[in-house]
């Protein structure tokens, strides 16, 4: 509003403000949408452009009318400190939004890992459960095993297109995960072997060959999923792409396997090279395209900032003294069970193979 004049002080302007005319000539304001700017904000063109201006960039400092220049000088004048923050740093509500999401970014990306798990568990389950009602039910063996292979052909496509290791982890089991539905072969066969018509010893030996080696795939399938669920610390992610998940510097405790399924897009921590923050020139004054304006010493100490600054640095801190249970742990935690009730399913197998099938009841 200060820089805001009366019909009376028209007389006041320059001569050539006074019969420029409307619309026609260019009142020298910046046209910021279609300018290019630098990270610095100094008017001139991005690097590999320096010392040549944009056919797009505003006109000279020269040209721009008086109560455009007047504006600019009581805007760059600021209402508050200025910061210490860069001169390209991002907007003060993106960098509070990034530290409240900092704080429940794990819960959200392990939710969807869960929501994974859920569908997966389910689909193995269906396998099982087609083998147990088919050749109990309907005693169709060839129709066990069609309907359970295409569950089985399902749960293999899921795990393939979620599942995706990083180059770069060390992985203990890489593959195993395919080991889930392939374990319902051998319990197909071993499950046909069972309810035979006649009586054979071999038959019956071959069975328990056969739930053996079941029980034994899907033991290596559990350990594999336990470990594609733990964080990759050392994991930096794939860089800020338009369309991909993103997040800064720091936030490294999501399983890198699920990496590109994630669908977290943190706020970025920098402006990129043609715009602004309105609202922080309006608060600290000096920044944006009040350099294409006004030229003077105030302007060119306001953009003199350092550019080595850490940008991940600049989220500032929310609930620091809050204590919650970590996502990671609890569905690792989760995921711990089926191995270890595998284990002992393989224990107490084997115990009725040596010495009778409930002989210890």
């Amino acid at each position: 509003d200060q820089a805001r004049t009366f019909a009376s002080e028209f007389e006041q302007q320059s001569v050539s403000d006074i019969f420029r005319v409307p619309y026609l000539s260019n009142s020298g304001a910046p046209k910021t949408d279609e300018a290019v700017y630098d990270s610095n904000f100094d008017g001139e063109a991005s690097a590999g452009r320096r010392g040549r201006r944009s056919s797009s960039a505003p006109p000279e400092r020269s040209k721009c009318s008086s109560w455009v220049r007047t504006e600019f000088e009581v805007d760059r004048a600021g209402s508050v400190v200025p910061s210490e923050l860069p001169a390209d740093a991002a907007p003060e509500h993106f960098r509070l939004y990034a530290a409240v999401q900092k704080e429940f970014y794990q819960h959200d990306i392990y939710a969807r890992v869960g929501i994974f798990l859920g569908f997966v568990h389910y689909f193995q389950s269906l396998c099982f459960y087609g083998l147990g009602h088919i050749n109990i039910e309907i005693r169709a063996f060839w129709v066990a095993y069609a309907c359970t292979f295409v569950l089985a052909v399902l749960l293999a496509l899921v795990l393939r297109f979620d599942i995706v290791p990083q180059p770069g982890r060390k992985q203990l089991l890489p593959k195993c995960e395919f080991l889930g539905p392939l374990a319902i072969l051998p319990a197909a066969i071993g499950m046909s072997l069972e309810f035979r018509v006649e009586y054979d010893p071999t038959a019956i030996a071959l069975c328990w060959v056969f739930v053996f080696i079941a029980y034994i795939m899907q033991l290596i399938y559990s350990l594999r999923i336990l470990e594609i669920v733990l964080p990759d610390e050392k994991f930096e992610g794939l860089g800020e792409r338009l369309g991909a998940s993103w997040l800064p510097e720091g936030w490294t405790k999501v399983p890198s396997s699920f990496y590109h399924v994630l669908y977290a897009v943190a706020p970025p921590n920098k402006l990129q090279p043609g715009q602004h923050d309105i609202v922080r020139e309006v608060k600290e004054g000096g920044r944006g395209a009040s350099g294409e304006v006004i030229s003077d010493s105030t302007a060119a100490a306001a953009q003199n900032v350092d550019d080595n600054r850490r940008y991940h640095n600049v989220i500032p801190a929310a609930f620091s003294d809050v204590e919650a249970v970590n996502p990671w742990k609890l569905l690792a935690a989760i995921c711990a069970v089926l191995p270890c009730m595998w284990v002992f399913l393989i224990f107490g197998t084997a115990i009725d193979v040596a010495i009778g099938e409930q002989a210890l009841v």
